[in-house]
């Protein structure tokens, strides 16, 4: 129970309580069993906080996708409104080049 308890006190919640002490009908046996329940549940907190974990990371990989698409669109449209807006000089001036001419 000492290296048990050693382990966790580090933050190693791998080994498990040896049974001969959770099976023990005194103080000691329901201390064991009470830290045993304490382990389970740290184990699951560790694997929720895990699981939360890789969830941001997947949630900032694909925010970090979305904002590269929308910058490309960005660009694409702001490379399209130069056409455009060129477009529109030439049609001016060969509008002005008639009236004038």
């Amino acid at each position: 129970a000492e290296i048990a308890l050693t382990k966790m006190g580090a933050g190693d919640f791998q080994d498990e309580i040896p049974e001969k002490h959770l099976n023990r009908n005194d103080e000691f046996g329901s201390m064991m069993r009470s830290l045993e329940k304490m382990q389970a549940n740290m184990r699951n907190l560790i694997r929720s906080v895990k699981q939360s974990g890789d969830t941001m990371l997947h949630s900032a990989n694909m925010l970090s996708e979305s904002t590269h698409d929308a910058s490309e669109a960005g660009a694409n449209i702001a490379g399209a409104t130069d056409q455009i807006a060129m477009m529109a000089t030439e049609q001016a001036e060969t509008i002005t080049q008639l009236v004038s001419g």
